[in-house]
Formats: C-alpha cells, structure tokens, sequence
C-alpha cells in the first residue's frame, strides 16, 4: 500500500465530468485545491466506500480530456440516436456492429490521458461534495442554468 499519498476529504473533490461509471464515478475529471485532476478507481471494496487517486495533470492533458468530452457530448447528440435506430430496427448483432462501423458511427476510443506519474492524494467516496453520484456529468456541465 502507498502510505506516501494523502489521504484527502472527498468534499474537497469536485466532479467535472466522468469517463467511466459502474455504480458511482470510475474515471474522470474532477477538480481539488483549484486544479483539474485525473482520478481514477483505486480500490472497490463492494459495499464499503471506493477509493480514488488523483494525477495531476499538464495543461496540454486539460485541454486532451475537455477535447474527447466534448467529443462525447456531440456524439450523444448526433450519432447516439441513429444507434438506437439501427439496434432497434436490425435484429442481427453482427449486421448492427458492421452498420454501425461502415457509417462510422462509434465513439472514439480513449482511455484518458496517459499518467506517467505517481498519485498526488487518495479519497474514499463515503464524503464526497454534492454530484459526485451524478450520472448525468458524462461530459462538462457547460450548459448550466444562470441562477440569476
């Protein structure tokens, strides 16, 4: 076990936007202490609370991660509904798949931004801030209501 990384309270740690979801936040953008930051699933110990590590990240890192969500929000919004058209209308998985493929329809792969460094702190999710389980944040909140 790393001793060497804090561990951090998860209300410091704000969601942007995540990457991967399974019952919570897997991967993804947060903010803490004024930065963004990778965090990513260290440990999932079922019902007990999650840790997360968190990466810093350059600024060219930043702009890669909002690039590919961004990426993401067009793709639920144009590509995402012919999907369903085909899986809805084509019964034959493989027929959808090879559709899918020569329409060029899928999202591109990415994995997040490659970290080549050790992790800067660790949280558990048993005291994260307010939208941490909000599995509506599948890319930045950039349309949010003027509270004016």
């Amino acid at each position: 076990m790393d001793t060497a990384v804090k561990l951090v309270d998860g209300n410091e740690i704000s969601l942007i936007c995540w990457r991967e979801w399974y019952d919570g936040p897997v991967s993804g953008l947060a903010q803490w202490e004024g930065s963004d930051v990778w965090f990513r699933l260290k440990s999932d110990a079922g019902e007990e609370s999650r840790t997360y590590e968190l990466f810093a990240l350059t600024p060219e890192q930043v702009a890669e991660c909002l690039a590919w969500f961004q990426e993401k929000r067009e793709w639920f919004e144009t590509q995402a509904p012919q999907i369903r058209k085909i899986k809805r209308d084509i019964a034959d998985t493989e027929e959808q798949e090879r559709l899918i493929a020569v329409q060029g329809l899928a999202l591109r792969e990415w994995n997040g931004p490659e970290i080549g460094s050790h992790a800067i702190a660790r949280f558990t999710d048993d005291h994260v801030g307010a939208g941490w389980f909000d599995a509506e944040r599948w890319c930045p909140l950039q349309d949010e209501p003027n509270p004016t």
